[in-house]
């Protein structure tokens, strides 16, 4: 008699092609990341987000070299409130890979896997032609065309962040403006 070959997506090997092929196309790079070893793992699509070459030995100090400061200090803090806090997070971060700026989204989560220590698992995804259409939008929401100052609703929005600003640090004193 003739064993019947598995279903496509039933043994660990299938599923593994099934979510390479998957990030490949989507251009979606995976990662893992253990805290207490600092290792960190990540799959093929993440050097092609880099500009480095597959198979280039990776480090945490590595893959935060393209962050600016602010944004490395964004991520890890973030990264280390999931852990403690058993959450997912989300964040879109400035990028320098090669001389270029990129934005990229990183998504993840904590996971307990056999009674071991938590290791974050997610996801790295090159996200710059999203971020340049929503900020080409944006301009044409709140600026004239043809003199590329604010308009009516952009100096609306200034102003409101104005006077949040000056709240926020002169508490309730009131805000005057004048307009001409």
């Amino acid at each position: 008699a003739q064993v019947p070959k598995p279903a496509m997506g039933e043994n660990s090997e299938d599923k593994n092609q099934l979510a390479n092929t998957v990030s490949e196309v989507m251009g979606v790079g995976a990662w893992t990341y253990d805290p207490r070893t600092q290792v960190l793992q990540w799959s093929s699509e993440i050097p092609a987000i880099y500009g480095s070459a597959p198979g280039e030995p990776v480090t945490l100090e590595i893959a935060l070299a393209p962050f600016p400061q602010d944004a490395k200090a964004a991520l890890l803090t973030t990264m280390e409130r999931a852990l403690a806090e058993n959450r997912r997070y989300e964040l879109t971060l400035p990028f320098d890979a090669q001389g270029t700026r990129k934005w990229v989204r990183s998504v993840g989560r904590p996971e307990h896997r056999n009674g071991e220590h938590p290791k974050l698992f997610g996801t790295l995804e090159d996200v710059t032609e999203l971020v340049l259409q929503q900020r080409q939008v944006e301009r044409k929401a709140y600026h004239d065309p043809l003199t590329g100052l604010p308009n009516e609703h952009g100096m609306d929005r200034k102003l409101q962040h104005i006077i949040k600003a000056q709240q926020a640090t002169n508490g309730s004193t009131p805000v005057q403006i004048i307009c001409i």
